[in-house]
Parts: structure tokens; C-alpha cells; sequence
């Protein structure tokens, strides 16, 4: 995989089956293919399972389900990082909104980090958009910290083919 600065990211749209998870997985699963060699990241539309209706939520899996297991099937068979929003699609047994969005928060705290690999101007940007977000300051700062000597960070830059100096 190329560096981070050569990152390669593909947008898919297509023409989504209403209601049809397993047609729909092998229509966007043809369209991404050929995106093999091409492609670091692959962005699928938020819905791209049942299409954007209010019947969508009768085809809700789990985070376990097979269109999530067909993510990772993919990213592996292109050598990517795939990536898609969701959220809509899931089964949730009670929706707590403000952790929801305080985790949305604290996942771009997080992205932006792994990127910028720069732990002074990562905590500049949270202190300069603290009325912006739901967690407080302190929260984000111990949470970007942690994150920072974390496994999971070394793993994601890795795979992601960042190196960290020394």
C-alpha cells in the first residue's frame, strides 16, 4: 500500500436495489472489484444495503451480521481499507444519542491524529473546536492520549502503511 500522502480513495454510487441486501452486496461487490490495485479506501453510500427508505429498518442487521462480515471479506480481497457508514442499517436495542455523538467526536479526534501523526497540533485543533464538539475538552484530551500509545494506533498505521519515526 502507498504512503499516506499517495492515499488513494474511491467514491462508489450506484444503482441500489431497494430492499435487497444480498443483491445489493453483490452489485456494489462487482462495481468495488474493480477497484483492486486501485483503490486504499473505498467509500459506499450510507445505505448502500437497502437504499434510503423508512423500510430500511426491517432489513437491520448486527454489527456481526453478514453485510458487515461482507465489509471486511472485501477490504481484504482488494487489500483496502473499505469503509461505510452504517449506522442506519443496524439493529440497536436503545439509542443513546449523546454517547452516539460524543463517539462521533472522539472518532475524529482519533482519524485526525492517526493522520497527522502529530500529537501537539492534534490537541491545538481539539482546544480550538471545543464549542463544536460534545465531550469535554479534558475527555478528549485523555482520550487522544491513550489513544496515542495504544496498539490499536501502532496496528492502524501499520496497515495503513504510516510509519512512525523514531
Amino acid at each position: 500500500m502507498p504512503a499516506v500522502s499517495d492515499l488513494r480513495v474511491s467514491l462508489v454510487q450506484g444503482a441500489t436495489r431497494w430492499h435487497d441486501p444480498v443483491a445489493n452486496r453483490d452489485y456494489y461487490g462487482a462495481l468495488i472489484a474493480a477497484l483492486k490495485g486501485q483503490s486504499d479506501l473505498v467509500v459506499l453510500p450510507e445505505t448502500f444495503t437497502s437504499g434510503f427508505s423508512n423500510e430500511a429498518i426491517h432489513h437491520a442487521e448486527t454489527m456481526d451480521g453478514p453485510s458487515v462480515a461482507w465489509l471486511r471479506e472485501q477490504a481484504s480481497a482488494l487489500g483496502a481499507l473499505c469503509l461505510v457508514w452504517i449506522g442506519i442499517g443496524l439493529k440497536v436495542r436503545s439509542l443513546d444519542l449523546k454517547k452516539w455523538v460524543a463517539s462521533i467526536d472522539l472518532t475524529a479526534d482519533r482519524v485526525g491524529f492517526l493522520l497527522a501523526h502529530d500529537l501537539q497540533l492534534t490537541t491545538e485543533v481539539i482546544r480550538g473546536t471545543e464549542e463544536a464538539s460534545s465531550v469535554p475538552v479534558k475527555e478528549r484530551m485523555k482520550d487522544i492520549v491513550l489513544f496515542s500509545v495504544s496498539e490499536e494506533y501502532f496496528a492502524l498505521r501499520e496497515q495503513l502503511s504510516i510509519t512512525v519515526d523514531a
